[in-house]
């Protein structure tokens, strides 16, 4: 065993170690290796380029929605101009503008609460403009349907009042009705 060149711990410990490190260079110089570098390179520039797409279409959507937005909010603006006041919004909640149920707050008309609100709205009657548009025997049919005294909708002026409110006269309405 004399001619055996490794005899201590220590010297095997340093073959092995060469060898180990030996191997790790060969798997580095292999032409396999390159070929692995390569493709990583290759899927990080696609995903690069997948990243700036994506960050493009996003900006492209944020402008849309700016300009959709912006659009909507000159034609509120026109709107209200066009009704008068800026405080036309108070007589329909935003949800039903935008979602176009044409449902009014018809409580705002004197003698009408909520409850006969609701009775009218079950009725069909749900904007002031329904209860402006009313005719003399449609008044009459009302009044019958939900037991209401006859005359009242004639006494109480709703047909008046549902038209200021329609028209955005808020303070004329209430003036002449509170």
């Amino acid at each position: 065993m004399d001619n055996f060149i490794f005899q201590t711990p220590t010297q095997i410990a340093i073959l092995i170690l060469l060898l180990i490190a030996g191997w790790f260079f060969g798997l580095a110089s292999h032409p396999g290796g390159k070929r692995w570098k390569r493709r990583y390179r290759d899927l990080e520039l696609e995903t690069r380029r997948y990243r700036e797409e994506k960050d493009a279409e996003l900006k492209e959507r944020d402008r849309e929605i700016r300009e959709l937005r912006a659009e909507r909010d000159k034609a509120v603006k026109e709107r209200d101009k066009a009704i008068g006041t800026g405080a036309a919004a108070t007589s329909t909640s935003i949800g039903e503008r935008i979602m176009g149920f044409g449902r009014d707050e018809l409580s705002r008309i004197r003698g009408i609460d909520g409850t006969l609100q609701s009775r009218l709205n079950d009725q069909g009657y749900k904007s002031f403009k329904s209860i402006a548009e009313l005719s003399d025997e449609s008044c009459a049919r009302i009044e019958e349907r939900l037991d209401l005294e006859p005359g009242r909708i004639e006494r109480e002026g709703w047909r008046r009042q549902a038209e200021l409110l329609r028209e955005g006269k808020t303070e004329e309405h209430a003036r002449e009705y509170r």
